[in-house]
């Protein structure tokens, strides 16, 4: 007999047990009017995204990468494409910016400016400008 009452109590709890709701998928989401905007909102999205970034898609890699870092990129000189065919004669290269510092060394001697001159010159106006502001400054505390 206890058996039997044994076996009688779990068969009892079993039925009286109740599926916990929060196991179902549907309490987690539940496609409505809004949600189902939403969602199709997110999938015109992606297609105008899609459809817009597909050359990309499409287009074939390299077929070999760079073996620099950009670091290294950088160090070395870039040519823009204009100036390919002058690019690979350094000796033009060179004769153009030997020129062209001639003649700023041309223009600095005609105005007759040197570095020298410029130095003193603006190391006068910062004085000037720290004076004015001094100034400035004591009058607004009397």
């Amino acid at each position: 007999n206890v058996s039997s009452n044994a076996g009688a109590s779990v068969t009892a709890r079993k039925k009286r047990r109740r599926p916990r709701n929060d196991q179902r998928f549907a309490n987690y989401l539940v496609f409505g009017l809004q949600s189902t905007l939403c969602l199709g909102l997110f999938v015109i999205c992606y297609a105008l995204i899609l459809i817009i970034l597909w050359p990309l898609l499409e287009a074939s890699t390299p077929a070999s990468m760079p073996d620099e870092t950009p670091r290294d990129y950088m160090k070395h000189m870039h040519v823009p494409p204009s100036l390919q065919e002058i690019a690979h004669r350094g000796d033009k290269i060179g004769e153009m910016a030997s020129g062209v510092r001639k003649r700023l060394q041309q223009f600095r001697q005609g105005r007759g400016v040197t570095d020298a001159q410029l130095l003193e010159q603006a190391a006068a106006e910062f004085e000037a400008k720290r004076k004015q502001n001094q100034a400035s400054k004591a009058q607004a505390k009397q």
